[in-house]
């Protein structure tokens, strides 16, 4: 058994240390997480990430926030060493 975490569990620790939280959505495709400030972000089961205040409106970010995401692992790792 892998403890190895998913890219939807690695987003999501990324935007909560950047502080946005958890809102409600009736999507089971999609978790939401707002910086109470209209600012929405939509992670998907296999770590897509989309963003915009409705779902249908949103447009994806997956591939420059997994690289803004891919930095701040690595600077992490380093304060940790």
């Amino acid at each position: 058994m892998s403890t190895r975490m998913t890219k939807s569990e690695r987003v999501i620790r990324y935007l909560k240390a950047l502080g946005f939280r958890f809102a409600k959505t009736r999507s089971r495709k999609y978790i939401r997480l707002t910086d109470g400030r209209n600012r929405d972000y939509w992670v998907g089961r296999k770590g897509g990430v989309r963003v915009g205040q409705k779902l249908s409106d949103s447009i994806s970010i997956t591939r420059a926030l997994h690289a803004a995401m891919a930095r701040w692992e690595q600077k992490s790792v380093k304060e940790v060493k």
